[in-house]
C-alpha cells in the first residue's frame, strides 16, 4: 500500500506539482519586471545609449539594394546619405537624444506616482517642447537645407503637393513628394512652422481613466499579492508530500526536495526563455513579424535590422527575466530549508531510537 502511494506521488510531483510550482515561479518573475519601475527605467536608459548606433545601422539597412520598396522613400533617403550625414550626428547635435534621455525616465516616475496616488492624472504629460526644439535646432534646419539641395528640382504636380503641405492644419498633411519645391529657406521656415503648431506637452492620460488607478492600486500591493500565485502549487506540493512521505521526516524530505527542483527548473526554464527567444527573432523576424507584408519595408531589410538590434534585444530579455532567478532563488531557499527540517526530524528521531 505504501508502496502505491509513493508511486502515485511521485507521478503526481512530476506531473503537476513541480512543473506547475516552476510555471508560476516564472510568472511571479515576469509580473515582477513588468510591475518595476526600476526594469523600464533601465530598458529606457539602454535605448537611449544604443539610439545613436541603432540610428546608423537602421539607415544604412534602408540604403540597402530592395531594403525600401517604396520608390519615394528610397529618394528621400538617397538625398539623406549624399548630405553625408549620420543619423546618430543629427541626434547628438541637435539635442534629440537628450530628450530620448530624459523623458523615458521622467514619465515612468509620473506613472508610478500616479498609479501609488501620489501625482494627478493631468500632471503625467510627455514634453513635446523639447522634442520640437531638437527639430528646430540649427543644425537640424541646416541638414533639411542641404537635403533639399541634393533633391531635383519639382515639377508642378509635385509642386502642388508641396503647396498643399504647406497650406495643412495643425501639422498634417499628404508625403512629400522627393523633389525641391525650389523656394530656398522658405521651405525650412514652413516646414518649422509645421513643428511649432504642436503643443508643448502632450497628457497621456485622460481623466475618464480614474479606473485605471482604482483597479491597479499600489504597485507595492499588487508585487506583494503576486507571490500568492505560489500558494497553489505549494499546496499540491504539500498535499502529495503528506500522501507519498508519510510523517514529518518524510513529508519535509518530499517537500524539500519537490520545491528545490522547482527552483531549479524555473531558473532553467527562464534561461532557456531568453535563450530561444532571442534566437528566434535574430534568426529569421521576416516570417513572424508584422513587416512582413508591408509594402515600405521589405523582408530582408527588417531581417538585418533585428541582427543590428540583437543586443538590444538580448538586454531586454535578460531584465525581464533576471527576476525569474532573483524569484527562484528565494523558493530554492525554502525548498533547501524544508530539507534541513528533514534532517533534523532524522536526528531526533535516530536520537530516540537510541
Amino acid at each position: 500500500m505504501r508502496a502505491a502511494r509513493v508511486a502515485v506521488g511521485l507521478i503526481i510531483l512530476a506531473l503537476v506539482g513541480v512543473p506547475l510550482m516552476a510555471a508560476m515561479i516564472v510568472a511571479v518573475g515576469v509580473t515582477k519586471a513588468a510591475l518595476s519601475p526600476e526594469v523600464h527605467l533601465d530598458v529606457a536608459k539602454e535605448v537611449a545609449n544604443r539610439a545613436p548606433a541603432l540610428a546608423d545601422d537602421l539607415f544604412e539597412s534602408a540604403l540597402q539594394p530592395g531594403a525600401v520598396v517604396d520608390a519615394n522613400a528610397r529618394a528621400w533617403l538617397t538625398a539623406a546619405h549624399e548630405t553625408g550625414v549620420k543619423p546618430s550626428e543629427l541626434l547628438v547635435e541637435s539635442g534629440l537624444i537628450n530628450w530620448l534621455r530624459t523623458q523615458p525616465e521622467e514619465i515612468i516616475s509620473k506613472l508610478t506616482a500616479y498609479l501609488n496616488g501620489k501625482l494627478p492624472e493631468q500632471e503625467v504629460v510627455l514634453r513635446t517642447d523639447l522634442l520640437k526644439g531638437a527639430f528646430l535646432h540649427p543644425r537640424m534646419q541646416m541638414f533639411f537645407s542641404d537635403l533639399l539641395s541634393k533633391l531635383p528640382p519639382c515639377e508642378k504636380p509635385q509642386l502642388e503637393v508641396w503647396g498643399e503641405a504647406f497650406n495643412a492644419p495643425k501639422a498634417r498633411g499628404p508625403v512629400l513628394p522627393a523633389c525641391d519645391p525650389g523656394v530656398g529657406s522658405a521651405t525650412i521656415q514652413v516646414l518649422a512652422s509645421r513643428f511649432q503648431e504642436y503643443p508643448d506637452q502632450v497628457r497621456l492620460l485622460r481623466s475618464d481613466e480614474e479606473h485605471l488607478r482604482r483597479g491597479m492600486g499600489m504597485l507595492g500591493l499588487a508585487s506583494g499579492l503576486m507571490w500568492l500565485l505560489l500558494l497553489g502549487p505549494l499546496v499540491v506540493i504539500f498535499a502529495v508530500a503528506a500522501l507519498g512521505g508519510g510523517f514529518w521526516r518524510g513529508f519535509w524530505t518530499w517537500s524539500g526536495v519537490s520545491v528545490l527542483l522547482s527552483a531549479l527548473l524555473a531558473m532553467a526554464g527562464g534561461l532557456l526563455l531568453r535563450s530561444v527567444v532571442a534566437a528566434a527573432a535574430v534568426f529569421d523576424p521576416a516570417h513572424w513579424h508584422v513587416m512582413e507584408r508591408s509594402p515600405f519595408w521589405s523582408n530582408q531589410a527588417n531581417v538585418t535590422l533585428t541582427r543590428h538590434a540583437a543586443g538590444l534585444f538580448g538586454f531586454v530579455l535578460e531584465r525581464f527575466t533576471a527576476p525569474v532567478s532573483h524569484v527562484a532563488a528565494w523558493v530554492a531557499g525554502a525548498g533547501i530549508l524544508f530539507i534541513v527540517f528533514a534532517l533534523l526530524a532524522r536526528s531526533r528521531s535516530a536520537k530516540a531510537d537510541h
